[in-house]
Formats: structure tokens, C-alpha cells, sequence
């Protein structure tokens, strides 16, 4: 079975917390067109935007990487 991708956990961790995109983006104080690129796995986030999704979303680096 495959593992899910880093954007396939931002996108359900954030839609648990009901946040939308651009929410998610000023949380995280990252641009939401960025949000995007990460859910649809075009791009992957540096590792200070994963520690800033990570606070914005409650859960650890860790878990974006791994789940």
C-alpha cells in the first residue's frame, strides 16, 4: 500500500481543522497559492515551511513527512 504524500496530509489535516487555503496560508504565513501546489504534490515544502505548516496545522514535522 502506498504512503500518502506531505500534500495529501496537509490537505486532509487541514480540511479536519476546517480551514481553507487561504486560511491555512495566514496561519502559516506562507502564500496560499503554495498551499495549493503542496495538496496537489506539484511542488514539496522547504523544511521551514513544513515547521510553519506544522504549528499552523498542530501536528509535527514528523508526521508531514511520515504520518
Amino acid at each position: 500500500m502506498a504512503t500518502p504524500s506531505i500534500g495529501k496530509r496537509i490537505r486532509d489535516r487541514r480540511r479536519e481543522l476546517d480551514l481553507s487555503q487561504n486560511e491555512l496560508a495566514k496561519k502559516a504565513d506562507i502564500g496560499w497559492n503554495s498551499i495549493s501546489t503542496y495538496e496537489r504534490g506539484t511542488t514539496i515544502p522547504t523544511v521551514p515551511t513544513m515547521r510553519k505548516l506544522a504549528d499552523a496545522l498542530n501536528v509535527t514535522t514528523d508526521w508531514l513527512i511520515y504520518g
